[in-house]
């Protein structure tokens, strides 16, 4: 995946996109690579799984404003690493289990209201558990495998004698 120069470039102003397939790599080397990445790359992240990649260190990215990430649910983030991504401004959360909606909403500020049904604390957590949309499949781009660049046959240069 690093060992060819064509895959990757660690130039500052450069964007990497890095397609790490645990199921053909393995957990482990899944892992490490990704940690990798993300201690190497010095602009904005973006890590659709922080459940597995995720670790204390990388709150520093939070603080930064660095991150912008995907968990399943909050309990799958180490205790420090969640409550600082509690912390962050803008959370969309989607599909969210119950106890997550609930924590979110406090982090929110909102408190629920046994006096009525339909107060912002409810509706909160019922947007915040509406399941994701499907994804339709004709939105979806996945870019094509990068190909190495041909290379050309060195040319050697005439010697005396040659017909050209």
């Amino acid at each position: 995946m690093l060992c060819e120069e064509t895959n990757f470039s660690f130039n500052p102003r450069s964007t990497i996109l890095a397609r790490v397939n645990r199921q053909e790599l393995g957990e482990f080397d899944a892992l490490a690579i990704g940690l990798f990445l993300i201690a190497q790359f010095k602009g904005q992240i973006v890590v659709l799984d922080l459940g597995f990649y995720g670790r204390d260190t990388h709150m520093t990215l939070i603080r930064e404003a660095r991150l912008i990430a995907g968990v399943r649910f909050l309990a799958e983030l180490p205790e420090k690493l969640r409550q600082r991504a509690l912390l962050i401004e803008t959370r969309i959360p989607v599909g969210a289990l119950y106890d997550d909606a609930v924590t979110l909403a406090k982090h929110a500020g909102l408190r629920p209201d046994p006096q009525r049904e339909d107060n912002p604390y409810n509706r909160f957590i019922d947007n915040a558990m509406q399941p994701p949309p499907p994804r339709d499949p004709v939105a979806l781009w996945v870019p094509p495998p990068i190909q190495p660049k041909p290379t050309r046959p060195k040319r050697r240069k005439p010697k005396a004698g040659d017909w050209h």
